[in-house]
């Protein structure tokens, strides 16, 4: 695999990326430091001051847009981080957190396992660069591209037509999404229910959160990627250079996701153990109509019915 941020130097995009998370992220910095925290909060079990909340960094702007209102709500200081889907199921079985976060539908295990609730929906998004003329892509499209069948953009791109893949981690609730769509999966899944089936090319560059995924792609021409379709948007609004693509002729919008008519969408989960009253307090809130504004505003899907509004 290429080193990145070699890659990065060579293509003049460093600049671009630093603007990026000097100017339009900050007020992000609370998901661009969990990196660095995560290991000193999390590897203690949850305590009685504050309810800890881990997981899918897609659901994570949900949880953290309704903190202070849950505190004025119940007196309890709720703490989110990110760590991807798998990290928020570990995390509750572990009993290191209240709740997990998961961007994926559950399997049939998990809801034995766990108490849980939707609480969204969202659609993936697939993007390119703005600089890339491309607007929409079809499952072939993407297969053949995904397996490096097809490594460069046909035109529009001079100079910067070879196409640079940007994946998910595994046990990322986006990577599973795409992974259903596409019909490939990760060369680096640790277990063997995969073996066999046509994989994702190696040289893919593996994103952990969306933020690494939409920063690699503004900030580099040729590149592809997917990522939650609310993160998109948001990170558009704060001007980062990307383009959201029709897929298979369908755009990730809420008439279209909420008809079932956009072939990338998924459910967004919350788990807990049975019987974590405060951790079922909080699902209640988050199904309440605070709770479900906050899923509007952030570019989801709310689960009450008769909502009208757009991703």
């Amino acid at each position: 695999m290429k080193c990145i941020s070699a890659y990065i130097h060579q293509q003049r995009v460093w600049f671009p990326i630093a603007v990026f998370l000097c100017f339009f992220l900050y007020p992000w910095q609370n998901m661009v430091c969990f990196a660095f925290e995560n290991k000193s909060s999390i590897g203690q079990e949850a305590d009685s001051g504050q309810m800890r909340i881990v997981g899918a960094t897609t659901i994570q702007p949900v949880v953290q847009g309704v903190v202070h209102l849950y505190l004025d709500y119940s007196g309890i200081e709720v703490e989110p981080f990110g760590g991807g889907s798998s990290f928020g199921i570990s995390s509750v079985r572990d009993k290191t957190a209240d709740i997990g976060m998961v961007s994926r539908e559950l399997t049939p295990e998990e809801k034995e396992e766990f108490g849980h609730a939707t609480v969204g929906y969202d659609a993936v998004a697939v993007i390119v660069n703005s600089f890339n003329p491309k607007q929409s892509i079809t499952r072939k499209e993407l297969r053949d591209i995904y397996t490096c069948r097809t490594k460069t953009w046909p035109e529009g791109l001079e100079g910067h037509n070879d196409i640079v893949l940007i994946s998910k981690m595994v046990g990322r609730g986006t990577l599973s999404a795409f992974e259903s769509y596409i019909g490939l999966v990760s060369p680096f899944h640790p277990d063997s229910p995969h073996q066999g089936q046509e994989t994702i090319c190696t040289s893919a560059w593996e994103a952990g959160a969306n933020l690494d995924s939409t920063l690699w792609v503004g900030g580099i021409r040729g590149a592809i990627g997917y990522v939650s379709a609310g993160d998109a948007r948001r990170f558009i609004r704060l001007g980062v250079p990307i383009r959201i693509l029709e897929v298979d002729g369908s755009k990730p919008v809420y008439d279209v996701v909420s008809r079932g008519r956009y072939p990338l969408s998924r459910e967004l989960n919350l788990v807990f153990l049975s019987g974590n009253d405060r951790a079922e307090k909080f699902v209640d809130f988050m199904l309440s109509e605070p709770g479900q504004d906050q899923v509007l505003r952030q570019g989801f899907i709310s689960v009450r019915p008769l909502v009208e509004e757009q991703l």
